[in-house]
């Protein structure tokens, strides 16, 4: 096989070699006419035969030409046959060069017989693919232009050129072997005969030419189209790739925010905004970790007997002989250090702790805590100071005493006695100290929790007045003594709790009037103040309170108007004022609480007619006016509550018939129309209630049977069904006849009677 490595092939003899130079210096040769044809030595003679070979009268032939194609090899003109097609001749990297295409003198002889062709007899131009055969003898002279950069990367042969006669005598890199070794011999066969006929030479050459097609077509540069479907599909990855790497983003976002909301919302629903208390590891390096006393011997209550006791306990020695006396050394050494760094730092601007010098032998509660604390290894599961005021309170409310009293004092963290919670900084942040029989009052040490949000000391025995530091702690939320035994007033420093949202006093032993400071409570969201003895009347700034949705007042002595401001409560739910002392209507602004679901309003003493607002209120679920002096009839709006399941109108000067509207109350249960004056006859529309359970209408006016829907509702859920009983003069709800001796089984027995109890008879 011939080496394919442009420096290993030689152009040609040496002899050729030096004809082609001769030739590019435009020398003649010495060579005959027989051997050389001289218009591949002339420049205007070959751009002559060329203008010859145009009007070629063989080619003007058309039956001569259909023979040379009809002769030609079916093989060789198809230029898509990649099979049949030599590689050396497709291979562009091939550089080797024939000889015979550097030769004028093999050029014109013929490869097979090796005889010198005559002038004229090699020229032809014989097919539609002139251009292309034009071209690649021009690559085969070695005049063809190379392509530039710009041009694709198969050649194009299709222009036709004038042979100048020059040709360099560099080896080429891009030259590539036109012939195969099967149409043109090598230096041994140029000896070879000529053919005799001009057919066959045309057939070798057809053949030689053919090969010179341009690639396929599949191998071409992509046309526009494809680059465009190309350059979407490339859009259409990077428009994915984007996509999946927003969803990563938000995922991670998501997934952060969720860990930073957990972190941030406390296990009662109340938000973590950070806050630290001012005192919140104020203890920390105060006392090395290493440093352990003597600790106290455990606390048995009325255990007097000290003599088997190494450190009796604080408490013991306090309740047994009211003061400390037995003090180890090492207890009483650390004792004396944090009472001098930790002391001044927690009491220096209290009202009754500056300058504390209560001696090591006092039973203050502050002075037992201190002590215990500086006892054994107290100091080292929690913050110190968080365990010093928390050991205070639980002194001070006699802990001892507790029903339960779950860790309290030990040498746990604080986070993990009852009643304490901790935020995730394991600072203290609610205490809530619910029905475990608490004594005392509330301890000011409370007012040193600075990130207190939640204060809750209820139904058990706390006594005293509110401690007006206790508004002072900025992020209280939730203020719970009810069911207490506290005295005394709300203070007018409430007002500086602007953070709190529930305020829940009642039960309490509590009088005074309501301070129009409450009205700076702007996110109070819940009030309970009954079962008190608050007196006068509703300051006008309540109506501040636009987040509030439960009030509850009932019980107590307030007196006067309720003011127009109320209408200002939309987003009250629960209205209680049971049980006071009000006087004037209802106001209209009622209409504008559209978010009210409770209203009970009985025993205010308040009169005039109900208003027709009252039919605003869709949402409501259950309606309490008895016990007034509601005159009037029953607004026909009050049908429109149809989400009511309750309705009290009884004791009131009510009259009229009963709205037939009260069909539509179809979730009513109760229905208490007692000791009114209402007349008629008792509408059918009753027996749309499918659910009542209870219907009271005694001591009214009304004259009528009983209709058969409304004794249809007894085979339902109507339990309890209390009219006046008929009489012989045709009063009372249901028949008489004249066999009726006017007793209850008598007329239970008489058809159409389906009541339960009637009374008033005749």
């Amino acid at each position: 096989m011939a080496s394919t490595n442009p420096s290993d092939q030689p152009l040609a003899s040496e002899e050729k070699q030096a004809d082609l130079l001769d030739m590019n210096e435009g020398e003649t040769t010495t060579a005959t006419p027989d051997e050389v044809d001289p218009d591949l030595l002339d420049p205007e003679t070959a751009r002559t035969d060329t203008a010859a070979d145009e009007v070629d009268p063989d080619l003007l032939d058309p039956e001569l030409a259909k023979d040379d194609v009809n002769a030609a090899d079916p093989d060789l003109l198809d230029p898509n046959d990649a099979d049949e097609a030599d590689p050396d001749l497709l291979d562009p990297n091939n550089s080797t060069t024939a000889p015979d295409l550097l030769d004028p003198e093999a050029a014109r002889t013929d490869p097979q017989e090796g005889v010198p062709v005559a002038p004229g007899e090699g020229d032809f131009v014989d097919d539609p693919d002139d251009d292309d055969e034009e071209a690649a003898k021009a690559q085969a002279r070695g005049m063809a232009t190379p392509p530039t950069d710009d041009e694709d990367d198969i050649e194009d042969f299709s222009t036709p050129f004038e042979d100048e006669g020059g040709f360099d005598d560099k080896p080429d890199d891009d030259s590539v072997e036109l012939f195969d070794d099967e149409l043109v011999g090598d230096d041994d066969d140029e000896a070879a005969p000529l053919a005799d006929n001009k057919d066959g030479k045309k057939k070798k050459k057809r053949r030689i030419f053919t090969k010179f097609k341009k690639k396929p077509k599949e191998e071409k540069e992509p046309s526009k189209a494809e680059k465009r479907r190309r350059r979407r599909a490339i859009c259409l990855l990077i428009c994915c790739c984007c996509l999946i790497l927003l969803l990563i983003l938000l995922l991670i976002f998501l997934v952060f925010k969720k860990d930073t909301t957990d972190d941030t919302v406390d296990d009662d629903g109340y938000v973590d905004d950070g806050f630290v208390d001012d005192f919140f590891g104020f203890g920390d390096g105060l006392v090395p970790d290493n440093v352990q006393t003597t600790p106290f011997d455990p606390y048995v209550k009325g255990d007097c007997d000290f003599s088997d006791n190494f450190q009796p306990h604080a408490i013991s020695q306090c309740e047994c002989y009211g003061k400390i006396t037995v003090v180890a050394d090492d207890i009483r050494e650390l004792y004396t250090l944090l009472k001098t760094r930790l002391m001044p730092e927690l009491y220096s601007t209290s009202e009754d702790g500056e300058g504390w010098t209560e001696p090591i032998t006092s039973c203050d509660p502050r002075n037992q805590a201190l002590l215990w604390l500086s006892s054994g290894d107290t100091r080292r599961s929690g913050d110190l100071v968080q365990r010093f005021l928390t050991s205070t309170a639980f002194i001070s409310m006699n802990g001892t005493k507790w029903d339960y009293k779950n860790l309290w004092l030990s040498d746990q963290n604080e986070c993990l006695w009852l009643g304490l919670q901790c935020n995730k900084r394991f600072q203290i942040h609610s205490l809530a100290l619910d029905t475990i029989n608490i004594f005392g009052t509330v301890p000011s040490e409370i007012r040193l929790f600075r990130g207190l949000t939640t204060l809750s000391i209820t139904r058990s025995h706390i006594t005293g007045q509110i401690p007006t530091y206790i508004f002072s702690i900025p992020n209280l939320r939730d203020l719970r003594f009810y069911a207490n035994q506290m005295t005394g007033s709300i203070p007018s420093e409430v007002g500086l709790a602007t953070a709190l949202e529930v305020l829940k006093l009642e039960n309490n032993w509590m009088y005074g009037t309501l301070v129009s400071e409450l009205g700076l409570l702007t996110n109070l969201r819940s009030l309970s103040l009954g079962f008190n003895q608050f007196i006068r009347h509703l300051p006008t700034e309540l109506g501040m309170w636009t987040k509030l949705t439960s009030l509850v007042l009932e019980d107590n002595r307030i007196s006067g108007t309720f003011p127009t401001q109320m209408g200002q409560w939309t987003a009250l739910e629960k209205l209680l004022m049971t049980e006071n002392l009000m006087t004037g209507g209802l106001p209209t602004e009622i209409g504008f609480m559209t978010s009210m679901r409770d209203v009970r309003l009985a025993d205010i003493g308040m009169h005039g007619p109900i208003p027709s607002e009252i039919g605003l209120l869709t949402d409501l679920n259950r309606l309490d006016l008895g016990e007034q002096h509601f005159s009037g009839t029953i607004p026909t709006e009050t049908g429109q509550l149809s989400n009511m399941y309750f309705l009290a109108l009884l004791k009131n000067d009510l009259t009229g018939p009963i709205p037939t509207e009260f069909g539509k109350l179809t979730n009513m249960t109760r229905l208490d129309m007692q000791e009114l004056h209402l007349e008629g006859t008792l509408p059918s529309e009753i027996g749309e209630m499918s659910l009542l359970k209870d219907f009271a209408l005694d001591e009214n006016d009304i004259i009528s049977t009983i209709p058969p829907e409304v004794c249809e509702l007894r085979e339902k859920k109507l339990a309890k069904l209390i009219v006046d009983c008929p009489t012989k003069n045709g009063r009372g709800v249901g028949n008489w006849t004249d066999h009726t001796e006017n007793g209850l089984d008598d007329l239970l027995a008489v058809e159409g009677n389906c009541f339960t109890i009637c009374r008033k008879g005749a």
